[in-house]
């Protein structure tokens, strides 16, 4: 009869050990999962579920009564951050309107240039 409690305790111990593992990577899968909408989160969850609730709330995200397998599309569902704001690149005038407004409003400031080059 020791035989067998110590064989159910080893296998109650492995399975614990397996189960903390599981959790552990899922943890570290949602991290990564969450890091391109809020970065690196500088706190530790317990749960993968923990974490998702972290992203979706500091999106502002309401996520109350949400089932916890539907986090990760809930998230999947939100826009990156900066994406969908096409940047522009900066269009500067290459003619001579702005200069002669300027020294249609500053007759001296013209000769001044001129004189100083």
């Amino acid at each position: 009869m020791d035989t067998a409690i110590a064989a159910a305790v080893s296998a109650a111990v492995d399975r614990a050990k397996r189960e903390a593992r599981e959790e552990s990577a899922q943890v570290r899968a949602a991290e990564e999962a969450v890091r391109p909408y809020i970065g690196k989160l500088a706190m530790a969850h317990d749960s993968a579920d923990a974490v998702y609730r972290t992203a979706l709330t500091s999106l502002g995200v309401n996520i109350d009564g949400v089932h916890p397998s539907a986090l990760p599309a809930i998230l999947k569902a939100q826009p990156l951050p900066g994406a969908g704001q096409a940047q522009q690149p900066a269009r500067v005038a290459m003619d001579a309107a702005g200069v002669s407004l300027f020294h249609g409003m500053f007759p001296a400031a013209k000769s001044h240039i001129v004189k100083s080059l």
